[in-house]
C-alpha cells in the first residue's frame, strides 16, 4: 500500500527523491569521514584520485600536475587534519560550518534552476552539484574554473536537462556563490589589513613611550 501511493502521488515521489538525495550526501559524507581518520586509507585513495584526475587532464590538455604539487597538497592536508585531531573538540563546530556551506550551495543551485525554469528532485541536484565539486580539486584551475561548470553540465544533460539550461544555472551557480561574495569580500579583507596594521603600529607605539618614560625615570 505504501508502494503504491508512492507511485501514485507527486508528493511520494518527491519524497522518494529526497531520501535518495540525503542518503547519497550521507554516504559521501561518511566516506569523508572514513578517510579523515584512517591514515594509510587516506593516502593510499589520495593517490589513486591524483592519477584519474592526472589521466584526465593529460587527455584534455596533453599536460600534468606535477608530483611535487600533489605531495606538497598531501603534505598540508595532513597537518590540517592532525591539527584538527589536537583540537577535537572544536570539530563538530567545523562539521557543522562545513555542512551549511554545502546546503547553501545546494540551495543556490536550486534557485540557479528556477531562474532558468528548471525544477530539479533533490536527488539529481545532489549528484549533478557532486560532479562539479569533484572538479574542483584540480589544482592548476582556481576553484575549478570552467571545470566545475563542465561536469555540471554534463551530469545534468544525462538527467535529460536541456544542455543550454544546465550551462545557463550553472554558471548562475558560479556567478552568485563565487564570484558576487568574491567582490563583496575585498572591502572585508582591506578593512582587516588596515586593522591589523594599526595593531601592530600601536604596541610598537606603547613600547617606545614606555621606553621614554623609564629613561627619564632613571635620568
Amino acid at each position: 500500500m505504501f508502494l503504491q501511493i508512492l507511485k501514485t502521488n507527486e508528493f511520494g515521489r518527491s519524497f522518494v527523491e529526497g531520501v535518495a538525495g540525503g542518503g547519497f550526501v550521507m554516504s559521501f559524507a561518511l566516506a569523508l569521514i572514513l578517510l579523515f581518520f584512517h591514515e594509510e586509507l587516506r593516502h593510499s585513495w589520495s593517490r589513486k584520485i591524483f592519477k584519474i584526475i592526472n589521466h584526465l587532464i593529460y587527455f584534455f590538455s596533453k599536460r600534468e600536475i606535477p608530483h611535487e604539487s600533489f605531495l606538497k597538497f598531501e603534505e598540508q592536508l595532513n597537518s590540517g587534519i592532525q591539527t584538527i585531531h589536537s583540537r577535537k573538540y572544536e570539530l563538530p563546530k567545523v562539521v557543522a560550518y562545513v555542512a551549511a556551506d554545502w546546503v547553501c550551495n545546494i540551495l543556490v543551485l536550486f534557485f540557479a534552476f528556477k531562474a532558468v525554469g528548471v525544477t530539479m528532485g533533490a536527488s539529481q541536484l545532489v549528484i549533478g552539484f557532486a560532479f562539479g565539486m569533484i572538479m574542483t580539486v584540480i589544482p592548476i584551475l582556481p576553484g575549478g574554473l570552467g571545470a566545475m561548470e563542465a561536469a555540471m553540465t554534463a551530469a545534468y544533460s544525462q538527467m535529460g536537462i536541456g544542455v543550454g539550461h544546465a550551462l545557463a544555472a550553472s554558471l548562475l551557480f558560479r556567478l552568485f556563490y563565487y564570484i558576487v561574495p568574491s567582490l563583496a569580500s575585498i572591502p572585508i579583507y582591506w578593512g582587516l589589513q588596515v586593522s591589523e596594521r594599526r595593531h601592530y603600529q600601536f604596541p610598537k607605539a606603547s613600547v617606545k613611550n614606555t621606553a621614554g618614560k623609564e629613561s627619564e625615570n632613571d635620568g
